[in-house]
């Protein structure tokens, strides 16, 4: 649903770590894991719908507008639809959702719904600029949201000093800033057009993207739920920052699709050589873009929670590594389900991400729960293991010749092995050795880069130059 408000989280970190308490961090975990909720349910998929049909429109500008004028004024249909819901049986919902009862409809809640809704607007938006390889209006937008949301979260958390209301009230009201005088200016250019037959495309192709969305949003936060469930805000709240440094990996995992998946859908279906050579390629990108940054995460969270991270919250250290590793599994299943999207085959996906969330909530509860958030962390991993393995198995059987070709990943196998080993060999090192200096552990977290660095730039070094090109062309 966007990488905009995980960078905003991580540029906050040391600025909430210092104002807000653990437990207010938990509060904000929450809000942040509602939203990942009112998402699905205020978009219904639509989003994914108008990028893919987006490329049966883009040579026809009045089509484009009107098929663009539906898709918002169906989000926002949706919107009042279930903010009217929310209104009425919100506490309910809270109270299924969450065990604490400081996490209140009002104001959290209701704030969290507002910047749900102007953000997937954004993302609309920001999705048609792109596609349309309008580069300097998709920069501007989001630039211009990162740069006001920061600012307003800023004065309502440090300047005003309104705490975790400030956080989560500061992030709305900054949304509104950017997005209402944009919303204006969009239909001003486009006009207002609904037209039932693009809204029936929509919904054909968005909802079962939604149901999977759904169940994914469930496995990828049930170890948030987990947590508070079964420990106490403070807890989530440190758990919360890890996963927030660790998502950072999430943010270049989504600039390099942003750069490279339009192309990737205009050569799927050829049969050309040089085609197929580019959809490789871009597979390629995303791995070694993914395990560079995993280890530049982990070579760089020890200094940056020593130094900026209030020392309440340096439990944290234990925990990002480990989560940074989620993001090997990651990779594969962007890669495999690349080929379900394309050939329109979504109502697998939800099946994919139901047994994944069975395995994880059977892993949580009768394993990893034993040995605490640490084994919470583990589970992550497992849950995303199954994932990425079972869309594997689906693309075998419905496009088998594409795993020869399109998906011919080669030595980037032993990359992510490599990876995975040396990442869990500095944290191995660091538990045994729990008296080392600061250096010396930094020196640890350190290794996995400059090895992995070694292999990578010995084997793909011209491919990655290429990379740095195209990531820099097309997100400015």
């Amino acid at each position: 649903m966007g990488f905009l408000p995980l960078a905003i989280s991580f540029f906050l970190s040391p600025v909430n770590t210092f104002y807000l308490k653990t437990e207010d961090f938990g509060i904000v975990g929450l809000s942040n894991l509602l939203g990942v909720y009112l998402n699905i349910f205020l978009i219904f998929g639509i989003d994914s719908a108008f990028s893919r049909y987006f490329f049966d429109f883009y040579k026809k500008p009045k089509l484009l507008n009107a098929y663009f004028s539906t898709t918002i004024l169906s989000l926002i249909l949706f919107s009042v639809i279930i903010g009217t819901l929310f209104f009425f049986f919100g506490h309910d919902i809270l109270n299924l959702m969450f065990k604490t009862t400081d996490f209140t409809l009002y104001p959290f809640a209701f704030y969290t719904f507002i910047t749900c809704v102007f953000s997937l607007i954004m993302i609309i938006i920001q999705q048609y600029y792109r596609n349309s390889e309008n580069l300097k209006g998709f920069a501007f937008i989001s630039i211009l949201n990162l740069i006001i949301v920061t600012g307003s979260t800023l004065i309502g958390v440090v300047y005003l000093k309104y705490g975790v209301l400030g956080n989560i009230g500061g992030k709305m009201i900054g949304t509104l800033i950017v997005m209402l005088p944009f919303l204006l200016f969009i239909f001003t250019k486009i006009g207002f057009t609904f037209r039932f037959s693009y809204f029936k495309k929509l919904l054909v192709y968005g909802f079962p993207v939604s149901l999977y969305l759904l169940i994914a949003v469930m496995f990828d936060n049930y170890d948030k739920i987990a947590i508070e469930h079964h420990f106490d805000l403070s807890k989530l709240g440190i758990y919360n920052l890890a996963f927030t440094i660790a998502s950072v990996i999430n943010v270049f995992l989504a600039a390099i699709q942003s750069s490279t998946y339009p192309t990737l859908y205009k050569n799927w279906a050829s049969t050309n050589q040089n085609d197929i050579y580019q959809i490789k390629n871009t597979f390629t990108y995303i791995h070694l873009l993914n395990c560079i940054v995993i280890c530049v995460v982990i070579a760089f969270s020890k200094p940056f929670i020593e130094y900026f991270i209030n020392e309440s919250y340096h439990e944290a250290i234990n925990y990002i590594p480990i989560l940074c590793l989620v993001f090997i599994p990651r990779s594969y299943f962007i890669t495999y389900s690349t080929s379900l999207f394309y050939h329109k085959n979504t109502f697998i996906l939800p099946i994919i991400n139901l047994i994944s969330l069975g395995f994880g909530v059977i892993a949580i509860n009768f394993y990893f729960l034993d040995f605490g958030i640490l084994g919470i962390c583990y589970s992550v991993i497992f849950t995303k293991s199954v994932q990425a393995l079972l869309s594997f198995i689906a693309v075998y059987f419905l496009e088998n010749k594409a795993l020869s070709n399109k998906f011919s990943l080669g030595k980037l196998h032993i990359i992510n092995l490599v990876t995975v080993c040396i990442v869990f060999l500095s944290i191995w090192i660091n538990r045994l050795l729990p008296d080392l200096s600061f250096v010396e552990s930094y020196l640890i977290f350190l290794l996995p880069s400059v090895v992995l660095f070694s292999i990578i730039f010995m084997f793909y070094g011209n491919q990655l130059k290429q990379l740095l090109s195209l990531v820099l062309k097309r997100n400015g």
